[in-house]
């Protein structure tokens, strides 16, 4: 169980109140163990909303860690993304396109009123690297004109782009921004 991706949905509301408690019971099978817990699995549909909030929200201060605010949640669901990218390079654009839809436009992307003031998809939150190697395959998958690689053949190039999309993200992965703390 990857705790701080649970507390990155969890701050983000991607996570609903009645998935707590089998979250717990999963918790404690993996024998991630707290009083709070113990008593949040064996609460049902019929307790209260706020009950079960309570109850995970103490049982993450007593696994000793602490809520991630919305940036770092925002940091820590593109990182998960990432990691899955890395994992499984064969749904590297569906895991680039997640990353762009449901996190990067939403929550980072801010539209420029000049040209001056940003140079690249993604600069804001260092991703531009990222970006590219993503456009690099949408132009491959349409035809459209490609910068890098284009002597290669057709299928080398895309399995090239992928390549280097997965490289970004392990570098993105590993660089300070992504490094965030929650275990106190």
């Amino acid at each position: 169980m990857d705790i701080e991706f649970l507390l990155a949905r969890y701050v983000l509301n991607k996570l609903d109140w009645y998935e707590l408690p089998s979250i717990a019971l999963n918790a404690l099978e993996q024998n991630i163990e707290c009083e709070s817990w113990i008593i949040l699995a064996g609460l049902t549909d019929k307790d209260p909303t706020n009950t079960r909030q309570l109850y995970f929200e103490n049982g993450i201060l007593e696994l000793g860690y602490r809520m991630p605010n919305k940036t770092e949640a925002q940091l820590l669901m593109l990182k998960h993304n990432l990691q899955c990218l890395i994992s499984y390079p064969e749904k590297a654009v569906h895991y680039a396109e997640k990353i762009d839809q449901d996190y990067y436009l939403p929550y980072f992307y801010t539209p420029k009123k000049s040209a001056s003031e940003s140079r690249y998809v993604g600069d804001e939150i260092g991703l531009e690297k990222f970006f590219m190697w993503y456009r690099e395959l949408q132009d491959h998958a349409d035809g459209g004109p490609i910068f890098y690689y284009r002597r290669l053949p057709r299928d080398q190039q895309k399995s090239q782009f992928i390549f280097e999309l997965v490289m970004e993200s392990k570098e993105l992965i590993n660089s300070e921004r992504f490094n965030i703390k929650l275990k106190k």
